[in-house]
């Protein structure tokens, strides 16, 4: 094979790996109409859920976990300790209940309503039911190119710096990818605070139930577990609205994860078939 023969193969491969390397140039109207297709496609499955605000999607990355770690910690705390002393106090009142020996259950009482003290039901019970509005107005949504300016690409940007607005899109499909991973994981975190939530709610209850048999037994110190008992069960309640919060939503960020996940993928493949970009 002569030299120039050689020369002409190597210019045409060389030609053809650049065409194929650089997007096709596109007419104003043709990026405008495949740039309207693109975002279709990854648009179809949105599915009703919220599109997350800018100031909610930045907040929403520094601070989802921490409202939800606090329901399995404030838990652990209340078991370790005035739980687990309560059982046994019941345990030794009830036992005197038994033995119709009313001066010494009387006499135990005291000393039970002096464990719930420090179980401080009412005051937990206010800061779960804050905790459950925190749960309720988590940042559970979709990502849009609204969110930043740095990913929005306008046919004119298509058109005129194709290279920039490759980049943009890539920019965003991260975004979007980080969404989607971070539903995922704000979902398994609410399915654990709601397990844990949702056994507090029956632990608490069950202790509010064998305070309610006790307190008649209690002598002076009757009215003052009557109280308590009514306290304990409001905790109960707080626990249960939590792991029903928690729980609902749950199974919308499980939602949004998977639609978010499918919007990702789509758009890829999109942005591949109308513009030629690898992402």
């Amino acid at each position: 094979m002569s030299r120039i023969v050689i020369a002409f193969l190597c210019v045409t491969s060389v030609a053809t790996l650049a065409s194929a390397a650089e997007p096709k140039p596109l007419d104003r109207k043709t990026a405008e109409e495949n740039l309207k297709k693109a975002k279709e496609v990854a648009e179809k499955s949105e599915s009703g859920l919220t599109w997350l605000s800018n100031a909610l999607w930045v907040a929403g990355k520094k601070s989802d976990s921490a409202a939800i770690k606090d329901v399995k910690s404030k838990f652990d705390r209340a078991l370790a300790g005035p739980v687990k002393d309560l059982n046994k106090g019941l345990d030794e009142v009830q036992k005197a209940v038994g033995a119709k020996d009313d001066k010494e259950a009387s006499k135990l009482s005291g000393g039970l309503r002096d464990k719930l003290k420090l179980l401080k039901p009412d005051e937990q019970a206010e800061e779960l039911v804050k905790l459950a509005k925190k749960v309720r107005e988590l940042p559970i949504g979709l990502v849009s190119e609204k969110v930043d300016d740095k990913f929005v690409v306008s046919a004119d940007l298509l058109v005129t710096k194709p290279k920039e607005a490759e980049g943009r899109f890539k920019d965003y499909l991260a975004a979007v990818q980080a969404n989607a991973t971070r539903m995922k994981a704000i979902q398994e975190q609410l399915d654990d605070a709601a397990e844990v939530a949702g056994k507090a709610g029956k632990l608490f209850l069950s202790l509010a139930d064998r305070l309610g048999k006790v307190a008649p037994h209690a002598g002076p110190f009757k009215d003052a577990l009557t109280g308590e008992c009514l306290s304990v069960g409001k905790l109960a309640n707080a626990y249960n609205g939590l792991s029903a919060d928690a729980k609902t939503m749950a199974k919308e960020a499980k939602r949004a994860a998977e639609v978010e996940q499918r919007r990702h993928d789509n758009l890829k493949a999109s942005l591949k078939t109308y513009f030629g970009f690898s992402l």
